[in-house]
């Protein structure tokens, strides 16, 4: 395929966990191909400095919040997932959606700050 987005996943997905499949499925959401990146690493099993389901617990709340999101206001979360898997700029965005850049901006800070309290983390914390 020639001239299409794709996206590039790196990482050593050893062991391939949940909250890897959702960066995957939510990047092939914006990108017309995703590569993914896979390393075998052995030894990382005794080498992590935190346990699998703590490296994830993160990205599940974002999940869930996101969900939430999604319910309260649609367009709102795909902005959020334009702008943070997809990586794309205010004005990519509102090409995307049919919407002002400004108002692209305006969904992504209200958003931002809804899912930042949703998932606990507040101002100064």
């Amino acid at each position: 395929m020639s001239g299409g987005t794709t996206a590039v996943c790196p990482g050593s997905y050893d062991p391939v966990t949940n909250g890897h499949l959702d960066i995957i499925t939510r990047t092939a959401r914006v990108f017309e191909r995703v590569v993914v990146g896979v390393v075998n690493q052995p030894l990382r099993k005794s080498a992590t400095l935190f346990a699998a389901e703590e490296r994830d617990e993160e990205l599940v709340v974002l999940d869930h919040a996101l969900d939430r999101l999604g319910r309260l206001d649609p367009r709102q979360a795909r902005v959020v997932e334009l702008r943070f898997f997809g990586g794309l700029d205010y004005e990519e965005i509102a090409g995307v959606l049919d919407i002002s850049s400004r108002t692209a901006r305006r969904d992504w800070q209200t958003a931002r700050l809804w899912l930042r309290e949703e998932m606990g983390y507040h101002h100064g914390g």
